[in-house]
């Protein structure tokens, strides 16, 4: 069996979807960097 890195962000939000979006992918590819191959983002990542 194989084994899944699993990567996991979370983030605070503001009002402003764009700023939102730029966390998540920071967060993205923060995961990425440590070997994550699936990362999961929080329920509503773009907004409050």
């Amino acid at each position: 069996m194989q084994k899944l890195k699993i990567g996991i962000v979370q983030q605070s939000c503001i009002d402003e979807r764009k700023a939102n979006v730029e966390k998540s992918i920071a967060g993205i590819r923060a995961c990425a960097a440590q070997g994550a191959q699936l990362v999961v983002l929080q329920e509503l990542h773009t907004g409050v």
